[in-house]
């Protein structure tokens, strides 16, 4: 543990605190239900927005060295290691993170107590009820022509997650699906959410 009240660290470490007793990471998000075949989101709750930079929850899951087979959608690799995280069956929130072409998120890989962990940060403002959002950043298998449509709604989008992203066409950076006032209904932390 860090002894300096300073350290960035102790966002992280104050989490896990939080986690233990049922509390969400950063109290301004919520999970929601889309209102398209997306499945469920995470976003800002209503009055509240993330300025840039923001540390906002913690990816969690279970540690694998060996990526599982077949891979699936609540899988993160940390970047420098030989090492992904697995939310299929535990997991928080994070997990529900939708991707986007133009995202508002990013993911951090911090060492806490010589463990990689992964963090989700804000990349620019976001404001109430707006989805947070992530480049998924996925690879097309070889030998596969199967497109896996994206559903992100930016005029920059590929139509593919494993595209990259077209040049935007326009300054305006408004997502065509801004999250529904949906009342939350905890979804479990099961897989089959989706």
């Amino acid at each position: 543990k860090c002894c300096s009240s300073s350290c960035e660290n102790n966002v992280i470490q104050k989490a896990d605190q939080q986690e233990k007793g049922g509390m969400p990471f950063f109290d301004t998000i919520e999970c929601y239900r889309t209102d398209d075949s997306r499945g469920y989101g995470v976003r800002v709750k209503a009055n509240c927005t993330i300025p840039p930079n923001q540390k906002i929850i913690e990816y969690t899951g279970t540690a694998c060295a060996v990526k599982p087979k077949p891979p699936h959608e609540y899988l993160v690799k940390v970047k420098g290691h030989k090492l992904y995280i697995d939310a299929a069956q535990f997991g928080n929130m994070a997990r529900f993170v939708n991707h986007s072409c133009d995202p508002n998120c990013s993911l951090q890989t911090w060492i806490v107590d010589n463990i990689p962990r992964i963090i989700i940060l804000a990349t620019k403002e976001i404001k109430a009820l707006e989805a947070l959002s992530i480049n998924y950043g996925w690879t097309k298998p070889k030998n596969s022509s199967k497109m896996l449509q994206c559903l992100c709604g930016y005029t920059c989008c590929s139509r593919d997650l494993c595209s990259r992203p077209k040049p935007p066409r326009t300054s305006t950076r408004t997502p065509k699906h801004r999250a529904a006032v949906i009342p939350n209904k905890n979804p479990s932390t099961k897989s089959n959410l989706r």
